[in-house]
């Protein structure tokens, strides 16, 4: 039970492993979240609990791609994957921005052989430089979503490759991007810096993205995990004023979150009082 000032306002139901697997959907069918670079093996973040819990997410070969995608269509009862919008790369552990380049055409060679011509959409720190953003737009449809997370005391919660990267950095990245037509947002981990700090570099990221990032309200997975918490973010109050000053930062853009679209969101029905458009109750 959640409560707040004393009053009950929720229940939490359901509670699964965090774990990481190979392949699954989101919003139906039209987007499938792709773990084909063995997410576990990510020495990870402070934050991920992806070293704490088990997963079944083994390494995939590019050549061994169609016949998943063929597989993961027969199993949901399509097709082929057509229909899919958009398939994303989620994973940690590529390394160098040159890996992560070449399997990213071995997953849209998949795709098309599968039929899909979909949003090519990869979740990473490593793709940063002029050259690598060429060859992603070349991919196709690509969308770039910059693992940020944290803008204080990154040394000590990130790993190397996202911590080495400055805020200055990530508007050029994003910026880079969004000039070769490519969709740009990041991620950022509501509850590590101070509201303060937090509002001041949200917005100078405001201008380089095209898409709502993705906001995840931190969870700390055991007390050494609590230890990052910037104070006061364990309680709901804290959150709802994180939220509000979020909500003023996007106002203006248009751009919205997504029920469908990502774990632990501070959305769910409502943003800036406005109603979200297909909120589930």
């Amino acid at each position: 039970m959640n409560e707040a000032n004393g009053e009950r306002v929720g229940a939490v139901t359901g509670i699964e492993d965090d774990d990481a697997v190979l392949g699954y959907w989101r919003n139906g069918t039209k987007m499938l979240t792709l773990n084909s670079n063995q997410r576990s093996q990510c020495v990870g973040c402070t934050f991920c609990p992806n070293t704490l819990e088990g997963a079944s997410d083994p390494a995939i070969r590019e050549l061994d791609l169609p016949g998943y995608f063929a597989a993961l269509a027969a199993n949901s009862g399509m097709p082929d994957l057509s229909e899919v919008e958009t398939v994303t790369v989620c994973t940690g552990c590529f390394l160098y921005e040159h890996l992560a380049l070449e399997h990213l055409e071995g997953v849209r060679a998949a795709m098309r052989s599968t039929g899909c011509e979909g949003t090519l959409h990869f979740l990473s720190s490593v793709l940063t430089s002029e050259a690598g953003l060429d060859r992603a737009a070349e991919v196709g449809p690509f969308h770039l979503t910059l693992t940020v997370e944290c803008f204080t005391n990154r040394a000590d919660i990130l790993k190397q490759s996202k911590a080495a990267l400055t805020i200055d950095q990530m508007v050029a990245t994003l910026g880079a991007a969004k000039e070769r037509g490519i969709t740009t947002d990041f991620t950022y981990i509501v509850g590590l810096d101070p509201i303060e700090e937090a509002v001041e570099n949200l917005k100078r990221l405001v201008p380089v993205t095209t898409a709502f990032p993705r906001f995840q309200t931190y969870q700390a997975h055991n007390p050494y995990m609590d230890v990052y918490r910037t104070p006061g973010s364990d309680t709901i109050e804290w959150n709802l004023t994180m939220r509000r000053a979020v909500e003023e930062v996007f106002a203006e853009t248009g751009l919205r979150p997504q029920w469908w679209q990502n774990y632990r969101s501070p959305w769910a029905y409502t943003f800036a009082g406005e109603q979200l458009s297909g909120a589930r109750i």
